[in-house]
């Protein structure tokens, strides 16, 4: 496993977050505790242009699961759907109105930038896609919440929730198959890992508000056990890139 390196395009992409999560702190969140789901987006845009950096200098994504990022894909184009044309799974500040749904959009471009950059025939293929998607999207119809009038707003989040959860279980596998961690890939790792932390942070600790309208709150718990999922099994990746 080689050590990773922080490159000039790497430091380049870290400083502009950095600038930017001031411009926004300072001109349009209204620093309220919600700000943290739009701090979260943000870093899993970070994590995929510094994935993309990375296969785009070495044209190579050996250890990278395409069934991983393609279930990202479909994670985000879910969870895309909601949070545009609706508002019930927004962060409540000023950035739930427009810098949220950005910041998803472009982790979802930088994505398809590295879906495309190469040929797949590159990709470690893995799992089957199509039935991970399916048991995510089951379980999101099975726990799905009560915070939009509109049933299939509910079932959409709660559904990007779980296959952004399932994503993570072909790229463990693989590395653990591997026996080995590429450290090319670790900043994306990092970033991944703590942009789930810092969602995971705030969506469980407001795990309440999905008891709206049910007499037993398993929505709540329910989202609460796919985030300790995602920091279980991405603090388990991580360590692999130490």
């Amino acid at each position: 496993m080689g050590k990773p390196a922080v490159g000039r395009t790497e430091a380049t992409i870290y400083c502009c977050f950095l600038l930017l999560c001031g411009v926004v702190y300072h001109f349009v969140s209204d620093g309220a505790y919600s700000g943290l789901v739009t701090l979260a987006s943000a870093m899993h845009c970070m994590a995929f242009a510094l994935l993309y950096v990375a296969i785009a200098r070495r044209r190579v994504v050996t250890g990278v699961s395409l069934a991983s990022l393609q279930m990202a894909a479909a994670a985000y184009v879910m969870r895309l759907t909601v949070t545009i044309f609706f508002s019930a799974y927004r962060p409540a500040d000023s950035t739930g109105n427009h810098v949220y749904q950005l910041m998803d959009v472009a982790g979802l471009g930088a994505l398809v930038l590295v879906l495309t950059g190469l040929p797949r025939s590159d990709f470690e293929k893995d799992t089957a896609v199509a039935w991970l998607v399916g048991v995510g999207v089951v379980m999101g119809a099975a726990t799905y919440a009560q915070l939009s009038w509109r049933w299939y707003v509910n079932l959409l989040w709660m559904a990007a929730l779980w296959v952004d959860t399932l994503s993570m279980l072909p790229q463990v596998r693989l590395t653990a198959k591997m026996q080995v961690a590429h450290g090319y890939a670790a900043h994306y790792v990092a970033c991944a890992t703590l942009a789930r932390l810092v969602g995971s942070v705030f969506w469980i600790s407001v795990y309440d508000e999905f008891s709206y309208e049910v007499s037993w709150n398993y929505p709540g718990y329910s989202a609460c056990f796919a985030f300790l999922v995602q920091v279980v099994l991405g603090s388990d990746f991580l360590v692999r890139y130490l």
